[in-house]
C-alpha cells in the first residue's frame, strides 16, 4: 500500500513526497504538470522507483492520502485509513469531517515563493530578518518528517495546529490540539538556508513568481 499526495508538485507537496521516500515509503503523486515550476520539481522524483505519478485516482491504490491546499478531488468517496489536509493559507480553514486538518501558519521551506530580499507567505513579502520569521516560522522539512509518523498514529486528533516551541513557553495554558515543534534548528539557520537556496536556483524562483 502507498501514500497518495495530492498536489505533489506544490512546494509543500514536494517536501512531503521527499520525506516519505526517504523513509522508504511508496508514494503516488497526483498533480498536473502545467507550469514550468512543476516540471522542474517533477524531475527530482522521475527516476525513483518508489514514486509514481497518476492522473486518475482509485482508492484501492493507497493507504493514506495527504492533500496540499483545497481538495480538488471528491474525498467523500475514498475509503482509506487516513486523510490529511494541509492548509496552505491561514484564511483557508474549511474543516472537513473524518479528516486530519493541519493548520501551519508561517511555514517556510525550499521551493516556496522567494525573492532575493524576502519570503512570500500568504502573498505577503516578509524580509529575511523579520522578527515574525525568527520566532514563529516553521521549517517544512521538520513538518514533513513528523507527518510521516503522524500518519501511522491512529490517535491523531481531527484538527492540529503546529507552532514553534518558543511560542509555547510564552503560553500560560496548553492549547487544545496543538503540537509544538522544538527549536532543534534555529530559525536564523533555516532562513539563511533559504537565502542560499534562492541564490543557487534564482532562475526557478524568478519564473515561479511569473506563473
Amino acid at each position: 500500500m502507498a501514500t497518495l499526495v495530492v498536489n505533489c508538485f506544490h512546494w509543500i507537496g514536494f517536501h512531503i513526497v521527499n520525506a516519505f521516500l526517504q523513509e522508504n515509503e511508496k508514494v503516488i503523486g497526483y498533480d498536473q504538470i502545467d507550469v514550468e515550476s512543476k516540471q522542474f520539481l517533477s524531475m527530482y522524483f522521475g527516476r525513483n522507483d518508489k514514486f509514481k505519478l497518476i492522473q486518475t485516482i482509485k482508492e484501492e491504490q493507497f493507504e493514506n492520502i495527504i492533500i496540499v491546499g483545497e481538495p480538488n478531488i471528491d474525498i467523500r468517496r475514498l475509503k482509506v485509513k487516513n486523510i490529511c489536509v494541509i492548509q496552505t493559507e491561514e484564511k483557508q480553514i474549511n474543516q472537513l469531517q473524518d479528516v486530519i486538518n493541519l493548520n501551519i501558519p508561517y511555514l517556510i521551506g525550499e521551493w516556496m515563493p522567494l525573492k532575493k530580499d524576502g519570503i512570500f507567505i500568504d502573498g505577503k513579502l516578509y524580509q529575511y530578518d523579520n522578527e515574525l520569521l525568527s520566532h514563529e516560522a516553521i521549517y517544512m522539512k521538520d513538518v514533513a518528517t513528523m507527518l510521516f509518523h503522524w500518519m501511522k498514529n491512529p490517535l491523531v486528533p481531527a484538527t492540529l495546529s503546529i507552532k514553534k516551541g518558543k511560542y509555547s513557553e510564552q503560553c500560560n495554558k496548553k492549547l487544545e490540539n496543538s503540537i509544538f515543534i522544538r527549536d532543534n534548528r534555529p530559525n536564523k539557520e533555516s532562513v539563511l538556508t533559504l537565502r542560499e537556496h534562492y541564490d543557487r536556483y534564482s532562475f526557478y524562483y524568478d519564473s515561479l513568481l511569473e506563473e
